[in-house]
Order: structure tokens, then C-alpha cells, then sequence
């Protein structure tokens, strides 16, 4: 193969290893929230700022993913345990205070375990 070939070979395998690195990066999950971050998110919410719930949901659906591999072993649904779950991160969200003895994410996890059982004994 003629030097050229390679060359252009190789900047095209770079270019596209960088295309993937920056659309895994802007597309990843964005990591939990720090204590400070939970605070600020938690007291705009208090005020009413529905984009602070947005930003705090999103930023711990992982809380969710845990909770739904429990029960997908039972052959429920997957999307619809999802949605049960987003409804207790919900739930989760607008009732922590950050008075109580235990760490939102523990918190929040308890909720959408109760929000998952619940509605599994309905059906």
C-alpha cells in the first residue's frame, strides 16, 4: 500500500476514535450529585424551580438502573419498571430534607424500591 494510503488510513482511524470519545462524552450520564450541588438543586426546587428537579432526577437515574435489574429477574417489563422508578426518584426528590439521618441516595433508593413494590402487589 502506497504511503499516502496509510497515512490517510491512520488520520481517518484517529479522527474516528475521536468522533466516538466525544459523543460517548457528551452523551454519558452525567455523575451523581456532591453534597453542595444536592443542597443548592434541593432549596431552588423548595422556590418552586421545576429544571432543578429535571437536573436532580437526571443526575441520579443510576438509582433506578440498580433498583430495575432486581426485578427484571421476575420478567417484568423493563420500560415500564423504568417509569415506576422515575416516579419514585420523583417522589424521592420532593420529599428528602436534609435533616434526615441518611444520604439522599439511600433515601431515594428506599422510595423507588416502596414506588416498584407497590405497584407490583396492584398488578
Amino acid at each position: 500500500m502506497p504511503a499516502g494510503l496509510w497515512e490517510m488510513a491512520i488520520v481517518s482511524l484517529i479522527n474516528g476514535i475521536l468522533l466516538l470519545v466525544s459523543f460517548i462524552s457528551a452523551y454519558s450520564h452525567p455523575s451523581s450529585t456532591s453534597k453542595c450541588e444536592l443542597k443548592k438543586y434541593l432549596a431552588e426546587i423548595k422556590k418552586g424551580d421545576e429544571d432543578s428537579l429535571y437536573k436532580l432526577v437526571d443526575r441520579n437515574l443510576n438509582l433506578i438502573t440498580g433498583a430495575v435489574k432486581n426485578y427484571q429477574k421476575d420478567g417484568l417489563d423493563e420500560g415500564e419498571l423504568i417509569f415506576l422508578g422515575t416516579i419514585g426518584l420523583i417522589k424521592a426528590v420532593r420529599t428528602y430534607n436534609e435533616e434526615y439521618d441518611i444520604s439522599f441516595p439511600r433515601y431515594a433508593s428506599i422510595i423507588i424500591e416502596q414506588e416498584l413494590n407497590q405497584s407490583i402487589k396492584v398488578q
